[in-house]
């Protein structure tokens, strides 16, 4: 297949009836070799690097496989579906589809535990479950010497060193006086065979570099093409892991994402970026996806310059109708919500897609703590993403207990726990825990209920895990027991749940607003977004501490003007806070169609206003002092 009956085949499988790829998005399409694609907010970079594992697997086809790493489950589920719209429909060896965890626990992780912990299988705990577990293990350790409270968040940020020599060290922020107590701690608790995401990268670290050459020759063996997914979230561990098994002379590595939208380490002391495309100029090619299809110019030119770099290349979508943005200049915080609902009814009869759009009117602010200032009723919430990630656990738990049970009673596995059983389908059974996703998805989507399509993708995958316990003989069971109590407790455990977290969002759905941190809002599209103004904290709880507020450090780059705050001219602290306060600005201001506003205290502004309400006025904005 040419590349323009492909396009052309393509973009009727993908694309809205009459769209078709601009030739910038065909040049990423049709690239050769390694290259780090920088796709701007609304860019369609999923679309693309779908289209391109197409054009990869049906028009090049090597002989070797395509790996495509993502950062989240549900990424891997829409590229799962895309796949099928263009008739691909399995995804088989030689290729792998996966998160980063997945994958490192697939190819390094579970073997390297093997390795050092031969009679214990791992199972990967929620953080909260690895929390409690570390609480209770820090009391057992603790000395005479420390009487504080376990370091939690310092826990977080740390993580285990096997050396090769057999020892295990600690990388990690912890005072000396309870460095010994955690690592004690970490260690109990991973000899015992129970690990977090930390250990599994710290585990894969060993690995690789004790079989680094044959890793290499076997990976290259394997893969054509390495593409990554959202390459800024990607935490410098795991960024060093990847080059380092990752031939470059034999293997295509492309790194899909948008290096301004990076906010993974924000909070880290050294808030230093593992993906930064301009240091690796001359050693891969940058390609740009620059045009937005999201937002109109008004908002694509506040971008532009409200970045950690100036973004000049950046468009908006001259069909898109946007709204100039609104700067709005507060006395009192209570009165800052009434404008921006009152400021959105009044923009709904200007502008008929604004209104009829089912996309959310969002609060964004940096943290939990500044947004409840805004809004006394403000809960924090779970979120969306977690509440739909906390209902995929229930229900996916729901069919390993079934399974479990169902291989129990006919006799078929003798020392096998349901805890080995879930261990297993996160390493050896990995692609049925992949298949179990696809089919929860699906029965979410139909309120708890199994449909007869999906019973039978039910029964397909215990088949394969029967096979895995009895791979030499042809079993025959009556499914109709595991069925039925799959099925039942499904529905009756998505009904107590949704009616549970339909009365925790009355609050906020009642004013048809969600309220949410930077976090929270990353990639998501909202219709209108109102950034709300924060402090942002450098050097806490040392003598040197300092506080900035967010859009005091902001403003110039507001209205047009990128300073170098790299430069000497800027100490430290605020260095790292107008660094912090523009990548949360440019992830807030890229999620809205049609409406970009910014509060701010008018005392903040001080014997400033006056410079900063012409300035902005020539820039664009709309003011409102209220």
């Amino acid at each position: 297949m040419e590349e323009q009956k492909f396009i052309e085949y393509i973009e009727r499988q993908l694309l809205p009836k009459g769209s078709s790829f601009t030739e910038e998005q065909k040049q990423v399409i049709f690239s050769e070799g390694s290259a780090n694609i920088i796709a701007g907010p609304g860019s369609g970079k999923t679309t693309v690097l779908i289209a391109k594992f197409a054009y990869l697997l049906q028009v090049v086809t090597t002989g070797r496989g395509i790996c495509i790493i993502t950062h989240t489950n549900v990424a891997v589920d829409e590229i799962r579906t895309q796949l099928k719209r263009v008739g691909i429909n399995n995804i088989v060896y030689p290729h792998f589809i996966g998160t980063i965890h997945e994958f490192f626990n697939y190819f390094f992780s579970y073997k390297a535990y093997q390795a050092l912990f031969t009679e214990k299988t791992p199972a990967l705990l929620e953080e909260d479950d690895y929390t409690e577990r570390f609480k209770i293990k820090f009391e057992h350790y603790r000395t005479d010497n420390y009487r504080g409270r376990a370091p939690i968040s310092k826990m977080k940020s740390s993580y285990l060193v096997f050396t090769q020599d057999n020892k295990i060290t600690l990388m990690s922020d912890c005072h000396y006086s309870n460095e010994r107590i955690v690592l004690n701690s970490l260690v109990d608790i991973i000899s015992n065979g129970e690990i977090r995401h930390n250990d599994t990268l710290s585990l894969a670290k060993w690995y690789i570099e004790k079989h680094i050459e044959q890793i290499r020759l076997a990976f290259s063996s394997r893969f054509a093409w390495v593409i990554l997914d959202e390459a800024q979230d990607t935490s410098i561990i795991q960024f060093d892991l990847l080059n380092q098994i990752i031939n470059l002379n034999e293997i295509n590595f492309q790194r899909y994402g948008d290096p301004y939208q990076s906010l993974y380490n924000m909070y880290d002391h050294n808030s230093i970026d593992a993906w930064v495309p301009y240091e690796e100029k001359g050693m891969f090619d940058s390609i740009e996806l620059s045009n937005s299809t999201r937002f109109g110019n008004s908002i694509a030119k506040i971008l532009k310059t409200t970045c950690i770099e100036e973004y000049s290349s950046f468009n908006g979508n001259p069909e898109v109708n946007s709204f100039k943005p609104h700067l709005l200049i507060y006395n009192d915080k209570s009165d800052v919500i009434p404008t921006y609902l009152s400021l959105v009814n009044e923009l709904y009869s200007r502008n008929e897609s604004f209104k009829r759009s089912k996309r959310k009117i969002a609060v964004v602010g940096s943290e939990h703590a500044h947004l409840k200032q805004y809004k006394q009723s403000y809960d924090k919430p779970q979120n969306v993403k977690i509440r739909t990630e906390s209902i995929i656990r229930l229900l996916y738990n729901i069919i390993v207990k079934g399974f479990y049970s169902s291989l129990k009673s006919n006799r078929l596995t003798q020392q096998i726990s349901l805890k080995d059983l879930k261990a297993l389908l996160s390493s050896e059974l990995i692609e049925l825990k992949s298949n179990i996703a696809l089919i929860l998805k699906e029965v979410i989507n139909n309120n708890g209920v199994y449909s007869d399509v999906n019973t039978e993708l039910l029964i397909a995958v215990f088949n394969e895990v029967i096979k895995h316990f009895c791979p030499t003989e042809t079993v025959e069971l009556n499914y109709a027991d595991m069925v039925a109590l799959v099925t039942k407790e499904s529905q009756s455990t998505f009904q107590t749940y949704t009616s549970s977290e339909s009365s925790k969002k009355e609050l906020i759905s009642n004013e048809e607003l969600f309220f949410g941190t930077v976090h929270a809002v990353k990639g998501e599209t909202h219709k209108a977004t109102l950034l709300i103004d924060s402090s942002i904290t450098e050097f806490k709880f040392t003598p040197d501490e300092v506080t900035y507020n967010l859009v005091d450090l902001i403003f110039e780059y507001l209205t047009g003007d990128h300073i170098d705050y790299m430069s000497t001219g800027f100490d430290r602290g605020l260095q790292q806070a107008t660094k912090k306060a523009l990548k949360i600005s440019y992830v807030a201001l890229s999620r809205p169609t049609h409406l970009v506003c910014v509060a701010v205290e008018g005392k903040i502004l001080g014997d400033n206003l006056k410079y900063i309400v012409d300035k902005s006025s020539k820039f664009g904005w709309e003011i409102k002092i209220i």
